[in-house]
């Protein structure tokens, strides 16, 4: 059951840029520039986002915690005194750990700070080295606009459904009805939202993720080279070799599960970590969370690092990801030439390429299993592609006939006959000048009078002509007219 707030973010943007384009030699043109970004990090206006996690603050709950846990543990310990799994967990010697807000505590109120390293420069060339053979390489550093936002934990509160309550069996047993059952899954209620309030208590019982505060720009390497041949009929041929590299790409790391050698321990003696304990969180955390809400848990959820998040505080962050792309591609174009009749084109490429990523182990907890390198779930190692189209549209915006200029002149006389009947005397005349109006041209393609206008094509003068009209009419007020004349 999730409850949201919603968020007013915004963040500023900058970037300078400077290029040129030397024409070193008629045949070797060089292209360089260099551009400079700073993305400032995400604001809400009222500082509604987190601002990372603290590992090292002693956490407000820390005190009422190691307390209960003690007092469970020697308990525990009483009652079994030759426990196979040594016993009940010793407590840690502080509870740590905890969110941190913008703008809240000494934190700055944006969510990420500022990346001031994005400098990219870039650079390429073309170099004809025969009449009709060019050579072309380029590359560049780019970039990115992150789509991250930060986390909004205390302003987005989940309130989860626990489903064990001795992390062995079903909370709802066999009851359809009644507490954890369908009809009432949340017994203690929902958790409200606390917004900030909180502080490093936000979300305790529950499991937290983060954003790094100290974010970089994910960036990518570009680059790419090429030949392209001019051939007969009009066509170009063109190999190429293009590629990317991206680095800092963020993955996840689960900084609040078991310690290494804990789980080592565990596969050999599983219930050493399923073994059913005394919940020392129960009547100090919210009921209505994942730890607080039950008067057992299971052992594990007491070894983990950072225990008051049941075993999740997931760094979102880690930029340890990269994504790789190669490519060789051969493409052939036939293109409009002057020997063309009409103008219909055509390309058929043909492109073998390998696309990596590696953005997460398979394990997110664990630092020992290694980043996994594997095929990009978009990776298409060979494509043919065909393409052709008619490329004139269906009317040019910038292309008007010619234009038609003429002059018209009216005259009219009216007489008032009777009360009922008038007379008029109206004289019309068109083009008075009698100006040239020349046709529109010719626009078929195929045609070899294309672009000429008709009269140009047959080589005549462009028409004119003068058109006058003299009218009577004798007509009544009471709109019914006479044509006497014309």
């Amino acid at each position: 059951m999730d409850t949201n707030a919603s968020f007013y973010r915004t963040r500023p943007y900058y970037a300078g840029y400077a290029q040129d384009t030397w024409k070193v030699k008629d045949k070797l043109t060089v292209n360089f520039g260099i551009r400079y970004d700073v993305q400032i990090g995400w604001k809400e206006r009222y500082n509604q986002l987190n601002s990372g996690f603290n590992f090292n603050a002693v956490n407000p709950y820390s005190g009422q915690i190691i307390a209960n846990w003690k007092a469970l543990a020697t308990q525990y310990n009483a009652a079994h005194p030759n426990d196979p799994n040594g016993g009940y967990p010793a407590p840690p010697a502080q509870i740590l750990g905890g969110i941190q807000f913008a703008g809240k505590n000494g934190r700055p109120p944006r969510a990420y700070a500022t990346d001031w390293t994005n400098v990219q420069p870039r650079i390429g060339f073309a170099w004809q080295i025969a009449s009709r053979t060019v050579l072309r390489l380029g590359g560049g550093l780019y970039y990115m606009q992150p789509p991250e936002e930060n986390t909004t934990l205390g302003f987005q509160q989940a309130t989860p459904y626990v489903s064990s309550l001795d992390g062995l069996h079903p909370s709802a047993g066999v009851n359809t009805t009644g507490p954890y059952s369908l009809n009432q899954p949340f017994p203690n209620g929902i958790v409200p939202v606390p917004g900030s309030s909180l502080g490093l208590g936000t979300n305790l019982g529950n499991t937290v993720s983060f954003d790094n505060y100290n974010y970089r720009i994910p960036r990518t390497w570009e680059y790419s080279f090429g030949i392209q041949q001019g051939l007969p009929w009009g066509m170009i041929a063109d190999l190429a070799y293009t590629g990317n590299y991206s680095l800092f790409e963020p993955i996840e790391y689960n900084q609040g599960y078991l310690p290494y050698n804990t789980f080592l321990q565990g596969q050999a003696n599983p219930t050493y970590l399923n073994r059913t304990l005394p919940n020392p969180f129960y009547g100090i955390l919210p009921n209505n969370t994942s730890l607080g809400g039950s008067q057992q848990i299971a052992a594990n959820k007491l070894l983990n690092s950072y225990p008051e998040f049941n075993g999740g505080v997931t760094n979102n962050l880690v930029q340890a990801g990269y994504y790789r792309y190669d490519a060789l591609s051969l493409q052939l174009e036939k293109r409009l030439s002057s020997q063309s009749k009409g103008n219909f084109t055509w390309v058929v490429s043909y492109t073998f390429s390998k696309a990596f990523e590696a953005n997460h182990r398979m394990d997110n907890w664990n630092l020992n299993s290694p980043v996994v390198q594997e095929l990009d779930y978009q990776d298409k190692p060979q494509t043919i592609a065909f393409s052709a189209f008619h490329t004139n549209p269906d009317r040019f915006p910038n292309i008007r006939n010619p234009s038609e200029p003429q002059v018209n002149l009216a005259v009219e006389k009216s007489i008032r006959i009777t009360e009922r009947y008038r007379f008029t005397l109206r004289g019309e005349t068109f083009n008075v000048a009698n100006t040239v109006i020349r046709p529109g041209p010719n626009t078929t393609f195929s045609d070899a009078n294309f672009r000429a206008t008709t009269a140009d094509a047959a080589k005549l003068p462009a028409l004119g002509s003068t058109r006058s009209e003299v009218l009577l009419l004798i007509w009544s007020d009471l709109s019914s007219k006479l044509q006497v004349s014309r």
